[in-house]
């Protein structure tokens, strides 16, 4: 095998991969409308009825969870009542790796108390060809 075929064949998966993920989604579609009606009826008559829960024996229970979101609007009053509260547990940090991986290479050290890796991923990118070979 030369690489000509080998990439031929890829793009071939490809496109096959998209072809059916794209009749998955159409298919999925009608399902995924008639299960959020089903959950909004169950929501809306578990609330009326107050339950916490809802156990149907052989099948499942319906429950209540809580997601909880917290964005900052504002990074400068963050910071001054996150500093002068002392209140570091309502931060959760992490580095960004192109603001490191461009702080190491313009500084030729790295960021202290930052473990950083790169790892080189071989992939294919197709030709821009207008009219694609059929799956």
């Amino acid at each position: 095998m030369d690489y000509a075929t080998a990439m031929t064949l890829y793009m071939k998966c490809r496109r096959e991969y998209e072809l059916i993920e794209g009749e998955c989604a159409v298919k999925l579609t009608p399902v995924r409308e008639k299960q959020q009606a089903l959950l909004q009826w169950m929501e809306a008559k578990a609330m009326s009825e107050g339950l916490k829960n809802v156990p149907v024996a052989g099948v499942g229970t319906g429950y209540w969870t809580t997601h909880l979101t917290a964005t900052v609007a504002n990074p400068t009053v963050f910071w001054d009542f996150v500093k002068q509260n002392e209140a570091f547990d309502l931060v959760e940090t992490r580095a960004s790796s192109k603001a490191v991986k461009s702080y190491i290479d313009g500084h030729n050290a790295p960021v202290p108390g930052v473990n950083f890796g790169q790892t080189q991923v071989f992939k294919v990118r197709a030709a821009n060809v207008k009219d694609k070979e059929p799956v």
